[in-house]
């Protein structure tokens, strides 16, 4: 009942003692339920990156069934594990996405968000449109300044949902 975050609502589920215990990185609690044969779930790298124990990634990643794949660099941008977006991306060959664009909006990590327009390849019109929206439903006020600095960035565009964009600022 003193717990904050909401497992169920970001993976679906309520998490096994593994999973709970490589989300807050304790080692030799994962270790100790890893050799006593505790089930490994698909994900459970999730959990691990939320931690940031690289101890903990390097046991998982001797099972050659898990992977690191693009969830596991959203979960690292979420939780600002900068030394693990970098593991992540140069040793298993995952791009940022326009998903983690918009985690470091959602999230407020502008270090992550600053990076990725850096690097200019998702820094599409519809891509920034999106960003735009997001910042908006975030509230995120500082990416919203630098998102409205692109060219064709149009807020009056209609989402999905045939909402304007402006509707959306003035309750900000």
């Amino acid at each position: 009942r003193y717990e904050t975050f909401d497992f169920v609502k970001s993976f679906g589920k309520k998490p096994s003692l593994i999973e709970y215990s490589a989300f807050f990185g304790r080692v030799n609690v994962f270790r100790y339920l890893l050799e006593r044969g505790a089930v490994v779930s698909e994900v459970l790298p999730e959990f691990a990156v939320c931690g940031g124990s690289i101890e903990i990634i390097h046991l998982l990643e001797e099972n050659k069934h898990l992977t690191f794949g693009a969830e596991c660099l959203q979960a690292s941008v979420e939780f600002f594990q900068y030394e693990l977006i970098e593991y992540i991306i140069s040793t298993n060959n995952v791009k940022y996405s326009i998903f983690d664009l918009l985690e470091s909006i959602k999230h407020f990590n502008y270090e992550v968000f600053i990076e990725i327009i850096k690097v200019g390849e998702l820094c599409t019109v519809d891509n920034m449109n999106q960003c735009l929206f997001y910042s908006i439903e975030y509230q995120n006020i500082d990416a919203l300044n630098l998102i409205l600095k692109f060219d064709g960035i149009d807020v009056n565009a209609r989402t999905d949902f045939e909402i304007i964009f402006f509707i959306f600022i003035i309750h900000l």
